[in-house]
Parts: structure tokens; C-alpha cells; sequence
């Protein structure tokens, strides 16, 4: 492949997609700067074994997906998302309580936390296993996606 920076190589998804994406960015931290996800979570197998690089992580939840449950993962054998964001937030260095914002979107709560540079998670209050619509700012999700995975590259934060 030609023209392509090695430097700057993102994996996205949603759903399946989404955890392959979270299983990517322990597995393969070296060739991976930062990782998004929506309504995915990750497996425990691969994050008790594998010991990842720094990696920029922007999740995105809602709190009613009954495909990948926010609060209690799949019976244990996917992370919850507060287990989700401790993990990375480890990993990247972060160990203080996360900067919160709270806003509405299309009459659901949407409540914005920053794990200090590396780690952002929108959690949407009622928010079923959709793409979920976090538009603030005149931004939708996907430009959220990208304005987040575009600030790294292979050595974290650009």
C-alpha cells in the first residue's frame, strides 16, 4: 500500500465492530495510535492478556443498549463501561476522577468524561445499541470520531 502513514493508523466500529476495534488497541497498541467505539465493550480475555501500549480511547454508550449493557457487560465476560474506562485510564496514566459535562441531545442526557488527554467516553442516558447521536457543538458523531482519533498518531497525542 502506498501513501499511507503508519504513524496514524485508527480502528472505528459499532457494535461487533466496536469490540473488534477495543481488542485492537490491546493487541496491536504498536500499530494502532487510537481507537473509537460505539456501543461496543470489551472482551476480558483479551485485556487480562495482553499488555498494551498507550492508545487514545473515545467510547461512546448508551445506558439502555440490552445488546452490550452498559452496567454489567455480558455476564462478566465483557468489561462494564466504568470497567472499560478504568482499564485505558491505567494504562495511559490516568488515575484522578474524570472532567464531566452534561447536555441534551434529541431529549437524552448525554454526559461527556475526560480520562485526562487519552481517554473520552460519552455516556447517553437512555441511549438504546444504535449509532448514537452526541451532535454538540455543530458536531456530529462522526466528526466527534474523527476531531478525537485525528489528534494522535503512533507516539500518543500529536
Amino acid at each position: 500500500i502506498f501513501g499511507v502513514d503508519t504513524t496514524r493508523v485508527y480502528a472505528t466500529g459499532y457494535s461487533n465492530g466496536a469490540d473488534i476495534s477495543l481488542s485492537l488497541a490491546c493487541v496491536r497498541s504498536d500499530k494502532i495510535a487510537a481507537v473509537a467505539s460505539v456501543s461496543g465493550l470489551l472482551d476480558r480475555h483479551t485485556a487480562e492478556n495482553s499488555n498494551p501500549l498507550t492508545v487514545g480511547v473515545l467510547s461512546i454508550h448508551g445506558t439502555n443498549d440490552f445488546s452490550r449493557p452498559y452496567e454489567y457487560g455480558l455476564d462478566g465476560y465483557y468489561f462494564t463501561i466504568d470497567e472499560l474506562n478504568t482499564y485505558w485510564s491505567s494504562i495511559n496514566g490516568f488515575s484522578g476522577q474524570p472532567q464531566k459535562e452534561t447536555y441534551d441531545v434529541a431529549g437524552l442526557s448525554v454526559e461527556y468524561l475526560k480520562y485526562g488527554k487519552m481517554i473520552e467516553h460519552y455516556k447517553v442516558n437512555g441511549g438504546d445499541h444504535i449509532w448514537l447521536d452526541i451532535t454538540r457543538d455543530g458536531y456530529n458523531t462522526n466528526q466527534k470520531i474523527w476531531n478525537f482519533l485525528s489528534r494522535f498518531d503512533i507516539n500518543g497525542l500529536r
